[in-house]
């Protein structure tokens, strides 16, 4: 037998676990949460780190060691070795205890000129003679350099400019007591290849004191030399025999 009431209650409450069931449905608190793709709201701050990439050292350095970059270090320079054979000569030094004394200087005085031709290397308007010096005393001495040389007239009188050097190397000579010996080479040039009027000398006289204010050495030699003050003759360094 129909009931109204009892139908509507029952189809009231047909439609209210229909319509409770959809509203279930529709919430899920899963989807509640998620976020949409193009959301533009931070990150969970939550959730893993990611890896930011390593800073290129040579950005950096081109960018002048700015931002968070560290700069590295350069390594130390190391000097190069001087090269070699770029070394400064050694500084003299006192004489030391037991060293030999230092060997005097000599003096005209202690020396003997004599004159010893080259004919061999002489001709061609030139000639070659050898200027031997001998320590006639009884003490040793040295010399180094080139000896000063003037040829004279009769009267002792200067024919000719000195002697010029011939040569840029020399050593320090010993000449012994008692006969050492040491040697000059000298070069004369005839006067007419340097025309000047010609002369020739009696003496040649040698200095071998370094202001040349000694009495000298000499030797009577006749050689051919210029009249005025034109030098014709060179002489080479001290050579030890």
């Amino acid at each position: 037998m129909w009931n109204p009431p009892v139908v509507r209650a029952a189809v009231l409450a047909a439609v209210c676990s229909v319509v409770l069931g959809g509203c279930a449905a529709s919430v899920d608190p899963v989807a509640s949460n998620a976020r949409p793709a193009s959301s533009t709201e931070p990150l969970d701050r939550g959730s893993a780190p990611l890896t930011e990439p390593s800073p290129d050292p040579r950005n950096a350095a081109a960018a002048g060691g700015a931002g968070s970059a560290q700069q590295v270090d350069a390594e130390p320079e190391v000097e190069s070795p001087a090269p070699a054979g770029a070394a400064e000569p050694p500084a003299d030094r006192p004489p030391a205890a037991g060293d030999p004394a230092p060997i005097p200087r000599c003096a005209d005085e202690q020396l003997t000129l004599a004159y010893r031709a080259r004919p061999q290397d002489s001709g061609a308007g030139s000639f070659w003679a050898d200027l031997v010096f001998a320590n006639v005393s009884a003490s040793d001495c040295s010399f180094a350099g080139w000896p000063g040389l003037v040829a004279l007239d009769a009267s002792g009188g200067q024919l000719g400019g000195p002697a010029r050097i011939e040569g840029d190397t020399w050593q320090t000579v010993v000449l012994h007591a008692h006969g050492g010996v040491a040697i000059s080479r000298l070069h004369g040039t005839n006067p007419g290849a340097w025309g000047c009027p010609e002369a020739t000398s009696t003496t040649l006289r040698a200095t071998i004191g370094s202001d040349g204010a000694g009495p000298g050495v000499s030797v009577a030699q006749a050689i051919p030399v210029c009249a005025d003050r034109t030098s014709t003759l060179a002489v080479g360094a001290l050579v030890a025999r």
